[in-house]
């Protein structure tokens, strides 16, 4: 009875543990378990049993990335130019753990003396030419290196570049001795010298019966599945993959505004177009409301939008103001603000000022400023620029004399043509920063100053849900193979096929931004149905089937059949060809006589060597050439032979032997360069394949 009395009053504790356990279980999302037993990946890559961190590869990626930031003197970097950085440090990180840390070991070095020689010594490195050298003569100043280089550590600001570039030409010359190691390590055998020259000199000439697979129909051959599969089973050295891939079917949902959509905007324009009518500043109104503003927006006749060019230029006045019509995919409408001359030529002066290592565009920028308030309050421009300037016109006190538009650089051009005699303005381009006096222009055309209002007919947020709830229906109710393939069918879809998707691609060709659908492939299984992922740069949805996975080694049967059924076509129609070449030997021995019972002509190649790449008429067809350059003259019919293009039967007519030669030193020579030259990537290339590389990119990017 005790018992019992204890475990009735323990039962309300254990109904509350029960339920509370059953509650949590209900209300933890399952992937939330794996979360907890599985741990988080925290290594980028494995080499060869050592872990490379993703710490580690983050800090040689900020590090590539404050070069580039630095050297382009930008605070961004679009994602295009991420991606490169990102392959960039990748490479990196393999030459190192493969080859670069065990330099040291191997005596391969690069004294400080020798890295001085190579910045701006007697022996330039290739790395300091690209980025110093003058890009119309490439000499090198020497001293402004030196200078460069020497003021960039002891000023915070260009330590990133000169100890990246450092490092680069650092590793990069430890690579040449490497590899420069390796090539005198090379070594050509007089037997195989000479053997090169006898494939090469050797020439035979014969004549041979040609049964072209084109002559068979595709459609006459049959190819079964089981055909298909033994050619697949015996071959499986032809079909192994270093890397895991993927191929998909998808569908596209666009994100198009409707009728309702346009009328809202044309709405809205036509409000504008009101206020358009009696507002001053054409120009300004047009910055105000239009989505689009034009640096340039100066109109020839036959170049005004919607074939309003007669109807501008017949105002002598500004003020024309269009109706509202449609451009693509945008309402637009249009005042005259003004009408002006673009003249032929300008003639004018400038002073220059170049950015460097102590002096960056904005400080430039002001010291001009402060130059055009001294020429405002009556300093001589010329005497300026002879000062000043950094710009080879300065010994002409800034005087570029006349000049056609297109001679100087856009924004210089735009400055000059756009402006007007008598201004002043302050530009900016690639050489630096410009102070011009626009001092005379010719006559030119006559061209009318548009403020444009341009508004794009977007989707509306109603539009937008609606074509979500339409993708997302699809996804749920078509989430198997078979019911994805039937819905595309049933509902007049349009499907799209990605193919060899690779694990660290970064985007399907042809869709923008499209990474999420990689990642989602790599981690479901064959058949599986993504849901409705936005592809933001394409406005659209796509709803995504997974049609094939092939991981590392042997690639799956049904990946492949595509591949193995042009071969096996071809197998087939050698067969064919062959048994009527075999029936006709049977009965002649003579190749006129085949040839007339094959309905054929008898054709001759000469001058084939054992290395000629191909035969004048047939192609490439390195068996045919084999036996021909390896058969007697005057010893009858060989044949058939299975080619690449066709079936042949030939006879060797003529044969001459290379001429003898003293030695075999040229020969050698060439194989020795060609070897020589190939060391470089064919080590990369044996490395990487007696290597045990783990990546893990698409973790994590």
């Amino acid at each position: 009875m005790a018992v019992l009395q204890n475990i009735r009053n323990r039962a309300g504790v254990l109904i509350i543990i029960f339920v509370g356990v059953a509650l949590f279980l209900f209300i933890i999302d399952p992937s939330t378990f794996k979360g907890l037993f599985n741990k988080p990946e925290t290594n980028i890559a494995k080499i060869n049993g050592e872990k490379v961190s993703m710490v580690e590869y983050k800090e040689r990626l900020n590090e590539v990335k404050r070069f580039v930031m630095e050297a382009q003197q930008t605070k961004t970097l679009d994602a295009e130019t991420e991606q490169q950085l990102r392959d960039q440090v990748w490479q990196e990180v393999i030459n190192d753990y493969l080859l670069f840390q065990h330099f040291e070991d191997d005596g391969i070095a690069v004294s400080e003396s020798e890295m001085e020689d190579m910045l701006y010594g007697a022996h330039i490195h290739p790395i300091i030419k690209q980025n110093f050298g003058d890009p119309q003569t490439g000499m090198i100043d020497t001293n402004y290196v030196r200078q460069f280089f020497e003021t960039g550590e002891m000023d915070q600001r260009f330590v990133v570049i000169t100890d990246y570039l450092k490092s680069q030409i650092r590793q990069n010359r430890k690579l040449t001795k490497y590899t420069t190691l390796l090539s005198q390590g090379m070594y050509t055998p007089t037997a195989l010298a000479k053997a090169d020259y006898l494939n090469s000199e050797t020439k035979v000439n014969f004549a041979y019966i040609a049964l072209n697979f084109k002559e068979i129909k595709d459609e006459s051959v049959e190819i079964s599945d089981a055909d298909l599969k033994s050619y697949y089973e015996a071959h499986p050295y032809r079909f192994q993959s270093d890397e895991r891939a993927r191929e998909i079917d998808y569908v596209v949902f666009d994100i198009t505004p409707n009728a309702e959509d346009s009328a809202i905007v044309e709405k809205q324009m036509e409000t504008l177009h009101e206020n358009f009518k009696d507002f001053e500043n054409a120009q300004e109104f047009a910055k105000i409301h239009s989505e689009e503003v034009l640096q340039k927006p100066f109109f020839a006749k036959g170049e005004v939008p919607a074939g309003y060019g007669e109807a501008v230029f017949a105002e002598e006045e500004p003020g024309f103001l269009s109706d509202i019509f449609t451009q693509d995919t945008s309402y637009m409408m249009f005042k005259v603000a003004d009408f002006r001359i673009i003249p032929d030529s300008v003639k004018a002066r400038h002073i220059l000022i170049e950015p460097n290592e102590n002096r960056s565009y904005q400080q430039a920028y002001l010291f001009l400023d402060s130059i055009k308030q001294e020429i405002d309050a009556g300093a001589d421009f010329a005497e300026m620029a002879r000062i000043h300037s950094n710009g080879p016109s300065s010994v002409k006190g800034g005087d570029l004399g006349w000049f056609t538009e297109g001679a100087m650089v856009p924004q210089f051009d735009d400055a000059c043509f756009y402006g007007k005699a008598g201004d002043m303005p302050l530009v900016a381009t690639e050489f630096g920063v410009h102070l011009i006096d626009i001092q005379e222009q010719s006559d030119g055309e006559r061209v009318a100053e548009l403020a444009i209002v341009k508004k794009k007919i977007d989707a509306s947020t109603d539009t937008y849900n609606k074509v979500y709830s339409k993708a997302s229906k699809f996804a749920s109710l078509n989430n198997t193979a078979e019911s994805f393939d039937k819905a595309i069918v049933e509902q007049g879809l349009v499907k799209r096929i990605a193919s060899n998707m690779l694990e660290n691609d970064q985007e399907i060709p042809g869709l923008k931004d499209s990474r999420i659908l990689i990642k989602w492939a790599f981690n479901e299984d064959k058949g599986s149905v993504s849901q409705a992922e936005e592809i933001r740069s394409e406005n659209c949805f796509v709803v995504a089937k997974l049609t094939q996975v092939r991981e590392e080694g042997l690639i799956d049967f049904e990946y492949v059949k595509s591949e193995i059924e042009p071969i096996v076509l071809k197998k087939k129609k050698a067969a064919m060809q062959i048994e009527k070449a075999e029936a006709a030997l049977k009965q002649y021995n003579d190749l006129k006589a085949i040839a007339g019972n094959l309905s054929k002509t008898v054709d001759t190649a000469k001058n084939i060597a054992f290395n000629s790449f191909s035969v004048p008429r047939l192609g490439i067809e390195p068996e045919l050439i084999a036996k021909a350059t390896s058969s007697e003259p005057n010893t009858g019919i060989v044949g058939p032979i299975e080619g690449n293009n066709g079936v042949y039967v030939f006879s060797v007519f003529n044969k001459t032997e290379a001429p003898e030669v003293e030695n075999y030193e040229t020969q050698r020579a060439k194989i020795s360069s060609t070897q020589k030259n190939r060391v470089n990537y064919e080590m990369m290339e044996a490395l990487m394949k007696a290597s045990d590389i783990t990546d893990n990119r698409s973790k994590f990017f």
